[in-house]
């Protein structure tokens, strides 16, 4: 269903109606994966910034935008590092930022903090 709202996938039955303000410029959903889904040749504060450099938004806008977001989620002093020089918590965390920055009307999220099962075996 999350994929079908998200516009992911085409409903094979039935429909789906979601209310939306007609002049409304905030995108309508952001989605948070299980999995990161991070850009690994940007930096943090790119990758969060990424939906608003898709709208257009100017540079010094989108860091003003993003920085609230960063200390929120606490990665303020690795804004400038790459996705494979953080833990997996902490790309998640900027997936987390990512979706918020967008601002968005829903924010769906498939899962995002879910931990890998292990198996025992006996």
């Amino acid at each position: 269903m999350l994929r079908i709202v998200a516009g992911l996938e085409k409903e094979t039955a039935g429909t789906v109606e979601i209310a939306r303000d007609a002049g409304s410029q905030r995108p309508q959903n952001a989605m948070v994966f299980q999995e990161h889904g991070l850009f690994p040749w940007m930096t943090v504060a790119d990758n969060a910034a990424y939906s608003l450099e898709m709208r257009g938004i100017a540079k010094a806008e989108r860091a003003a935008r993003v920085a609230p977001f960063l200390e929120m989620i606490g990665l303020t002093r690795f804004r400038d590092h790459y996705p494979q020089q953080l833990s997996g918590g902490m790309r998640q965390r900027v997936s987390l930022a990512r979706a918020l920055v967008a601002d968005p009307e829903i924010l769906l999220m498939d899962e995002p903090f879910a931990r890998p099962t292990t198996r025992t075996t006996s």
